[in-house]
């Protein structure tokens, strides 16, 4: 739009996004002349990394020059869409022990998975895995296979797992699931199982949404409940259950 021509006009590009590789940093545009506008035959190339957000926003620094050095800069970005995975709700079934849906010790169970996608783009041909370090379960699923996982949908998955003979009454285990599909794209979640026949929190994760009081009974008429790690001192227990936390009063005081 100046009233002047350009002549060998080029234009470097930079981004400071931490997903982005440039394959290109200068395109040649060539003359240009006043009060016109001219398409650059080159084009801008670039590549996103495989975990980059959905909806992350990829900025881009344009600055254009020719010969005289005069300069002009542009900024603009691009919107990447990009899957999104989520796990659902993770149901026990034991529908080859005595199918009470409780984990006994010794039985193999089958943990169905509910794995959404809540992004704006499809995955497909997606293999993954189940880990888990605890000896006293097997994962006897060692490979997950999913088709395509279309955007806005669910797909049920089901691993097998063995709890050893030795269990005691509590036992919980963390489990990391790795998914993989063949756009690259890789999603690490996790997930946990327990024996326990009924509701259960380990009380790991924090408070979450417990509320607690003390009625103002006690003899500083405080809230004395606190959530932490047990040191056996004034009647509370040496350990947790499970995990390292419980509730207590006066946790760690004499």
């Amino acid at each position: 739009i100046n009233a002047i021509d350009s002549e060998n006009a080029y234009a470097l590009i930079t981004s400071s996004s931490e997903y982005l590789t440039l394959e290109t940093d200068s395109i040649y545009i060539g003359n240009i002349e006043a009060n016109s506008v001219k398409q650059a035959v080159d084009t801008l190339l670039f590549s996103v990394i495989s975990d980059c957000p959905d909806k992350e926003e990829l900025d881009f620094i344009l600055t254009v020059y020719d010969e005289q050095g005069a300069g002009w800069k542009l900024n603009f970005s691009s919107e990447v869409y990009a899957p999104n995975f989520e796990i659902g709700d993770v149901v026990l079934l034991d529908p080859e022990g005595d199918q009470d849906g409780v984990w006994d010790a010794g039985e193999k169970i089958s943990a169905s998975i509910v794995l959404n996608n809540v992004g704006r783009q499809s995955a497909t041909s997606i293999v993954g895995t189940v880990t888990n370090d605890n000896p006293l379960f097997t994962i006897l699923t060692p490979t997950i296979e999913i088709e395509t996982l279309v955007v806005n949908s669910e797909v049920t998955i089901e691993v097998d797992i063995q709890l050893d003979a030795s269990a005691e009454d509590i036992v919980v285990g963390q489990f990391d699931l790795v998914l993989v599909s063949t756009e690259s794209y890789s999603y690490e979640g996790s997930f946990q199982l327990t024996n326990v026949d009924g509701f259960y929190d380990d009380f790991e994760a924090g408070e979450n949404g417990w509320t607690h009081s003390s009625y103002q009974i006690t003899s500083n008429h405080h809230d004395d409940w606190m959530l932490g790690l047990p040191v056996g001192k004034a009647g509370d227990p040496d350990v947790a259950s499970s995990g390292q936390n419980c509730w207590g009063t006066d946790l760690g005081w004499d």
